[in-house]
């Protein structure tokens, strides 16, 4: 519990594909820091959607500095809420105990990346069946992220193309 962990990847918000990045300083008994590496720590992210269903599981890599510190980077690829855990692995007699380090575990927030067009689906009346010539139609974009997941807000410049059985292209306003 004297390890301490720092940095931009334990931020409270975070985003889609996104590698995250920080650093986890060894102390010993004491609080002094540690001037050798050879620690063994360990770093899961556990994401649930907004329905409070667990996602798959990842893991954090962790790069040992040979100098008493690590640097642990993940990159998340659901949207939701994290918990993540960072524990650093402790022999005491003989036992084996995995201790989280100081603030652990951290909460998070995962947004969506920015829009990734083959991703996006159309969807409305504009998109089944005929249109008719002259006649008003519309549909609707969702728009996601290159992991699918949606967007959650919008704004973003969307353009739309119809083509016509005789190979014309229509451009086609969007609101």
């Amino acid at each position: 519990e004297n390890c301490t962990a720092k940095g931009t990847g334990l931020s409270d918000i975070w985003f889609a594909g996104k590698q995250a990045k920080f650093m986890v300083h060894a102390r010993d008994k004491y609080g002094n820091k540690r001037l050798e590496g050879g620690d063994e720590i360990a770093v899961r992210v556990l994401t649930h959607d907004i329905n409070r269903k667990f996602l798959p599981e990842i893991r954090g890599k962790v790069h040992d500095n040979n100098n008493g510190s690590y640097t642990v980077t993940y990159t998340p690829e659901y949207v939701g809420h994290v918990t993540m855990s960072v524990t650093m692995k402790h022999v005491v007699g003989d036992e084996i105990v995995f201790n989280p380090v100081r603030g652990s575990p951290f909460e998070l927030i995962i947004n969506p990346d920015y829009i990734f067009p083959l991703a996006c689906v159309p969807f409305g009346p504009g998109c089944e069946g005929q249109l008719v010539a002259g006649e008003k139609t519309s549909l609707t974009v969702q728009a996601e992220d290159k992991y699918g997941n949606k967007l959650i807000t919008g704004g973003d410049w969307v353009e739309c193309e119809l083509e016509a059985p005789k190979g014309c292209t229509i451009k086609a306003e969007m609101e």
